[in-house]
């Protein structure tokens, strides 16, 4: 009779990375009846802890409206949306975006809702909207619930489509939106710079993309090394000029080959099935070489 060997494997703790956070489309369709009713089918049936979505500021949140020059705040639908999640049993990842329209610098929007992608036009009034939301939060559902919560500030910057301004506008955006909130309380979690996509080139490497920059292949795209966007000089700035931060979030999106200008015949390629685990040790990485290994990574989208 043969005899089997029975080896007994040590347990370790499984995190199950997929279900905790959920991307949505933005912030006022989750004020629709069918839309809470499926998610709450699928926090049920999967377990998502986190949910993320764009425009808690857009003006169909009414959120923010200036009166005779002075801000004045309406929380009403921000708190039957928030009120609906918690009920559902799912907290906000909560994406500080984009610009309500009296508070803008501009008229650039983004999607048929018209998200308004300018840097503020005065960031002491943005860092007024900031603290008075997050205070209002705390008013409402208690500090040791908003302690779990993730704040992130703004959506891939790095896209004009996104930010209509300049890499340094977008370190002083989150400069004074993390010392605002930490400011509110300190234990509360702030992060970024939520930048799209992992690239082989520079062309982000300047204050604007620079699509004179983009790499052209005529090989195997893999051979290249892929790097994430603005995320060492993010991580460098707030170490440097002491500006908070409590995570790295970026949006790594490796079926979607970078834009390659020069060689058209490359549309539609991607890259190998190992993309996202090169990235995460990339990320490793660079927080290890600049002694920032307690950060959480958050890939956003």
């Amino acid at each position: 009779m043969q005899t089997i060997k029975v080896v007994k494997i040590p347990k370790a703790k499984h995190h199950k990375h997929w279900n905790y956070c959920i991307g949505a489309g933005r912030a006022h369709e989750g004020l629709y009846a069918n839309w809470q009713e499926q998610l709450k089918f699928i926090v049920n049936e999967c377990g998502f802890k986190y949910i993320r979505f764009h425009g808690i500021f857009h003006d169909d949140m009414f959120v923010y409206k200036e009166i005779n020059g002075q801000g004045t705040y309406n929380w009403y639908y921000v708190d039957e949306l928030y009120d609906r999640l918690l009920e559902i049993g799912i907290r906000p990842f909560v994406e500080l975006a984009f610009c309500p329209s009296d508070l803008a610098s501009g008229t650039q929007t983004q999607f048929w809702w018209k998200a308004n992608v300018t840097p503020p036009k005065d960031y002491k009034k943005w860092a007024d909207l900031v603290k008075f939301t997050v205070k209002h939060w705390i008013e409402r559902y208690g500090i040791e619930e908003v302690r779990k919560w993730y704040f992130e500030v703004w959506n891939e910057p790095n896209l004009k489509a996104f930010w209509s301004g300049t890499k340094s506008q977008y370190f002083d955006l989150y400069r004074i939106t993390a010392e605002t909130i930490k400011s509110v309380d300190v234990s509360l979690k702030v992060g970024g710079p939520a930048t799209s996509n992992f690239v082989p080139d520079d062309r982000f490497d300047g204050e604007v993309e620079d699509i004179s920059k983009h790499k052209t292949f005529e090989t195997d795209i893999d051979k290249h090394e892929w790097k994430g966007v603005w995320i060492k000089e993010f991580l460098s700035f707030c170490k440097n000029n002491s500006v908070p931060v409590d995570f790295i979030s970026t949006h790594p999106y490796p079926t979607d080959f970078a834009f390659d200008e020069g060689n058209k015949e490359l549309k539609g390629y991607t890259r190998d099935v190992n993309a996202t685990i090169k990235d995460l040790l990339w990320l490793n990485r660079v927080l290890k070489e600049l002694d920032m290994e307690n950060l959480e990574i958050h890939l956003t989208e």
